[in-house]
């Protein structure tokens, strides 16, 4: 449209307009100008476009000063002041009606928002035609811009009413009934509506709502605020997902009708459950902080839907041994009080955590896996455990451990085999093998493991999750371990932020751990900001001649290059100290360690312990004081060589474990001979001799879509360093965590 002529109104359009002295003006031409072709070039006081509408002259006055208050709200910079002053849906829906030509139903909201009356409009059958077929022209390629058709004056008062409503109404959400109470027979006011939109942790929209009660909205063709319910009746129907009334702007996709309102085709979610409960299992510690921060979900929502979640698959992959439903509950509703104030004692308030059972909680009875174990409940907590408290966590759970963690798969006489959430014919590893499996189901986003030769790091590989050995003393321990200074205290989750998050509050002295380190000061989330540019990196694939599974081996080689990627120098070298002496060191300090539990039991009970065990036992008291002492010395070799390599190397990486996942139940994979594979982890025990920080992180899924892990390994004090290496692999490279289903099908 070409830059229109302005002359002054035609006499018969002006009248003395009464108090005010102002003239008034044809509202034919008001409300074309103002309304349906609203343009900062076409508005100005006392001025008409060109064009004449004589079929618009006979309409009543509407006064100048009217015009003068459109003008001034529509252009230059209070035209951006309205903008900027209204409802970000109000300014969406208002945006055709102050920038260009529109049709009247879009105006519509903006006139409600000026609080001008409604325009009596007349628009004859031959000018509607006339306005359809420019309406249609407007639409060829390089055609002129043209004015849509306008609309009968009969139904504008029905379009006014039910643009107003759609302004406030379903463009934010419809009024879900979640959050306010219940008012059987009565609409829902604005008073619910806004007290919903501000609490509604899917912000209105009821495709992802949570509550399977009714909705109640007005407009949108039902003005008398008809109670709207879903096809089911009001209830979620197993399996077929949420079936909500949706507003226009949720119009999209395919479309079902339900009597009175148009709606989406309802989401397929997992059976019985609805989706916002699924991103609550599904999300991180971090992630649900940021929840809980804007107010989206509670942690009494999420402590639910982890509680029912835990309920359906606990039969199935046997990671919790104990949930204290009620503790549980009590502690969410305190946190949730606390974020609503805004004052949450640290970003892990009211985020589930299970801790494995060889670790003490106060109030439970440290079972060990074992039937021979006292089960009298504690009376302290570990300092772990304390720390997490302190920090808002909730300990809902006990994980399941093999038998006082001797080896590295999960099962024991006390609760059986656990699985792997992802192949429940596959091994979770071990001995956190619970915590790990608990993790990657969606039983709460983090877990509390020990590491005496892996058990955190090959249960984390073997279910996909980062998992953390901190250096030996960094994380305090009490009760003493079996295995002495072997074990170590670690986090697991799903991301490095978390076991970052878990750091800041594990990291803290202990006077009951006499090993523990001085609290370093650091900020372990801030640091996964840290850039990878110019780090030495040496890769090691093998440790000796062990074997080594092919597509382990191809996966962490790529891992390996893609650290180039990142801007580090990886060199390919050699391991600084050899495997079979290392390996040896190792088992004779876990026999040693193993064989006194023959100490703390009569022989007649002896055949209550794990076959595996007792024959471990067993086997260590064939080692003498000799063999003892000079396990010591390989064991101070092997840690100096490690400190002179890490003097040249910033990391070290290597595969987690030499093998994928194998079959749940046995104690050892088979090898390339078809003989049980002794030499299956020999990566991660040298550093629990060494006391190096290691961690591992995934790096891709097998053929059979079992995850692969890739072990992190720095010098002594460098956690931060691992776990950031660790961050910004994940985040380079992530792997797409499926939804595990909850039963068999």
């Amino acid at each position: 449209m070409g830059a229109s002529r302005r002359r002054p109104l035609p006499g018969s359009a002006r009248a003395a307009s009464g108090r005010r002295g102002l003239p008034d003006v044809d509202v034919g031409h008001v409300g074309e100008l103002q309304l349906l072709h609203v343009h900062p070039s076409l508005v100005a006081p006392g001025a008409l476009p060109d064009r004449p509408r004589p079929h618009r002259r006979g309409a009543p006055a509407l006064r100048q000063a009217r015009v003068g208050r459109v003008e001034g709200v529509l252009r230059g910079p209070d035209q951006r002041r309205l903008a900027a002053g209204a409802s970000r849906t109000a300014r969406r829906r208002c945006r055709p009606a102050l920038g260009r030509r529109c049709d009247l139903s879009q105006a519509a909201p903006a006139r409600a928002l000026l609080g001008l009356p409604r325009p009596a409009i007349s628009v004859r059958p031959r000018a509607r035609r006339r306005a359809k077929r420019r309406h249609r022209d407007a639409g060829e390629p390089g055609g002129p811009r043209r004015a849509r058709p306008a609309v009968r004056a009969r139904g504008l008062g029905r379009l006014r009413r039910a643009g107003r409503t759609r302004a406030r109404g379903p463009r934010q959400g419809p009024a879900c009934r979640c959050r306010a109470p219940a008012r059987p027979g009565r609409p829902a006011s604005a008073v619910d509506r806004r007290q919903h939109r501000a609490t509604c942790p899917v912000r209105g929209d009821s495709s992802r709502c949570p509550d399977p009660r009714r909705l109640e909205r007005q407009g949108d063709g039902d003005p008398a605020g008809r109670r709207a319910r879903t096809a089911d009746g009001g209830r979620h129907q197993a399996g077929a997902g949420c079936s909500l009334p949706q507003g226009r702007s949720h119009r999209t996709g395919a479309r079902r009708r339900v009597p009175g309102r148009t709606t989406r085709a309802a989401v397929p979610h997992r059976q019985g459950e609805s989706r916002m409960t699924q991103d609550l299992t599904q999300a991180s510690a971090a992630g649900l902080a940021k929840l809980y921060a804007k107010g989206r979900a509670s942690p009494v929502e999420t402590m639910k839907a982890v509680l029912a979640r835990a309920e359906k698959m606990g039969p199935r992959i046997n990671a919790l041994c104990r949930i204290d439903t009620a503790q549980s509950l009590a502690a969410a509703r305190a946190s949730e009080k606390r974020w609503r104030k805004g004052k949450p004692l640290s970003p892990l308030d009211g985020v589930p955590v299970s801790i494995k059972e060889l670790v003490r909680v106060k109030g439970w009875p440290h079972s060990m896996g074992s039937k021979l174990s006292d089960k009298t409940p504690a009376d302290a907590d570990a300092p772990a455990v304390a720390r997490l408290r302190e920090a808002g966590a909730i300990v809902f759970a006990q994980s399941t451990s093999s038998e006082y963690g001797h080896k590295g798969v999960t099962d024991s006489p006390l609760h059986g085999i656990s699985r792997n959430p992802w192949n429940t014919e596959r091994t979770p590893g071990g001995s956190s093998g619970g915590a790990g499996a608990a993790v990657a189901a969606g039983l709460g986003p983090i877990a509390i493991g020990t590491d005496g030769g892996g058990s955190v790091r090959i249960p984390a590989s073997f279910n996909g999750l980062v998992g953390l050995k901190a250096t030996f003393g960094r994380v305090p321990a009490w009760p003493p371990s079996m295995t002495g200074d072997l074990a170590n205290t670690g986090p697991m989750a799903r991301t490095a932020l978390d076991c970052a998050l878990m750091m800041n509050v594990l990291a803290r002295p202990d006077a009951r751990d006499p090993f523990g380190l001085p609290a370093d000061g650091i900020d372990y989330a801030k640091k996964l900001g840290g850039k990878l540019k110019k780090l030495r990196v040496g890769f090691v694939l093998r440790f000796g001649d062990h074997p080594l599974d092919i597509e382990v081996a191809a996966m962490v080689t790529r891992a390996a290059r893609q650290f180039e990627a990142l801007g580090c120098k990886v060199e390919d070298v050699e391991a600084p100290f050899s495997y079979p002496e290392a390996g040896r060191a190792f088992v004779i300090h876990w026999l040693a360690a193993l064989q006194r539990l023959l100490q703390l039991y009569p022989e007649s009970r002896h055949d209550e312990f794990d076959p595996n065990l007792l024959a471990g036992a067993k086997a260590g008291l064939r080692y003498s004081l000799q063999d003892m002492v000079n396990a010591q010395v390989t064991r101070r070799e092997l840690a100096i060589a490690w400190n002179l390599f890490f003097a040249k190397y910033d990391l070290l990486l290597t595969p987690t474990v030499a093998v994928k996942p194998f079959a749940a139940g046995k104690n050892l994979p088979d090898g390339p001979d078809g003989k049980p594979n002794i030499q299956w982890s020999p990566y991660t025990s040298q550093f629990n001799l060494t006391r190096h920080p290691a961690a591992t992180v995934p790096c891709g899924l097998s053929s059979e879509g079992l995850p692969v892990g890739l072990q992190i390994v720095s010098g002594h004090y460098r956690d931060a360093l691992v776990l950031s290496a660790a961050a910004r692999y994940a985040e380079a490279h992530p792997l797409k965590f499926p939804v595990l289903p909850e039963t068999n099908r």
